[in-house]
């Protein structure tokens, strides 16, 4: 009879409201198997892998009410295109 493998599953959970200013939203963990963003926010999320973005210069743009899932490692920097409200829901599975 074999023994099954079993995986622990550990998901931290943050949020962050909505600026103009970049924001880590999370840092580097080379142990992350999944980050998730979710953007409540009317404005476009701009993302950085490793790096400042800006509404010209970004690795992801997130739209309002929409989801990005990533398996990144790096540090995940965001910032909005205006600050109206709303926020980034993070969840990092490790």
């Amino acid at each position: 009879l074999e023994t099954p493998i079993t995986q622990k599953v550990v998901s931290n959970y943050i949020s962050y409201t909505a600026t103009t200013t970049a924001t880590k939203l999370a840092p580097e963990n080379l142990n992350r198997k999944e980050l998730i963003v979710t953007n409540t926010s009317t404005s476009p999320l701009y993302l950085g892998f490793g790096r400042l973005p800006s509404s010209t210069d970004y690795a992801v743009v997130v739209p309002y009410n929409a989801v990005f899932f990533t398996e990144v490692t790096d540090q995940i920097i965001g910032v909005w295109g205006a600050a109206s409200g709303g926020q980034a829901n993070i969840v990092e599975r490790v």
